[in-house]
């Protein structure tokens, strides 16, 4: 996707600093332009919230473009994935509440609608709202050693449940990991695509290939590379062992 190929770059330099705070600064200023606008009745503070809530919608789109929120990873926990697509979700919203907010100020004429007041202070909340959840979804991982034993097997279904030719998600230490039954022998993989994070326990099993019910990204169940595209990396896979009816897999 260009615009996480200029995020990366961009990323890397001081100027992220400005594009990352410039609309947040923007929106502050509009909103206490806003509430001047409120108490005095001059024209001259609704037109300076006016340019700067200009310069916000510019400034929040460019943010939107050139750093979007990254797609969680293949060993991401539950968690982070909830935070990661709720920090989408909300930087795809950000956008129309402040062109919504700048479209009801252009109307104004002296003092700015408590529609457009109110949006403004939500789209504020919001950007700050977005910062909070980028930092806890890059938060970093418990230090190795903290939890249990990596080789350490967990029964998680029972052998009866995946017939030949399915698959099903299981849950282990707040991971999703989907199993496939392949002519009888079971494979452990991670439930989410790398390309979108798509549900792959969701998606279609032909032979030992698993597709994505998304985007349509391919892996092999056996060994997770990639066996057809849009993802450009393959997928964590994990030991299997069966006792007796259980399935056991190893830790992530």
């Amino acid at each position: 996707m260009v615009s996480s190929a200029i995020g990366d770059r961009l990323s890397r330099h001081p100027q992220s600093m400005l594009i990352s705070h410039l609309p947040t600064g923007l929106w502050l200023a509009s909103s206490l332009a806003d509430l001047l606008a409120i108490v005095t009745g001059r024209a001259f503070f609704l037109r300076l919230a006016q340019l700067a809530q200009t310069g916000g919608v510019l400034g929040t789109l460019a943010l939107h473009l050139l750093r979007p929120a990254a797609a969680p990873g293949p060993n991401a926990t539950i968690e982070q994935r909830d935070l990661a697509h709720l920090h989408t979700w909300l930087n795809n919203a950000l956008p129309v509440i402040f062109g919504l907010s700048a479209g009801l100020h252009a109307g104004a004429r002296r003092r700015p609608g408590a529609g457009a007041v109110l949006l403004t202070l939500l789209g504020v909340a919001g950007l700050f709202a977005s910062r909070e959840l980028n930092r806890r979804r890059e938060a970093p991982a418990p230090a190795a050693g903290a939890g249990p034993a990596r080789d350490e097997f967990v029964p998680v279904a029972a052998l009866a449940d995946l017939a030949p030719g399915t698959m099903k998600m299981v849950e282990v230490d707040n991971h999703t990991i989907a199993l496939a039954n392949v002519d009888g022998t079971v494979y452990a993989f991670s439930n989410v695509c790398p390309h979108r994070s798509g549900p792959l326990a969701e998606g279609t099993l032909r032979g030992d290939v698993v597709t994505c019910p998304w985007h349509a990204s391919s892996f092999n169940v056996r060994t997770g590379a990639v066996a057809g595209g849009p993802a450009r990396t393959g997928i964590p896979t994990y030991a299997v062992r069966l006792e007796g009816d259980q399935i056991l897999v190893q830790r992530p």
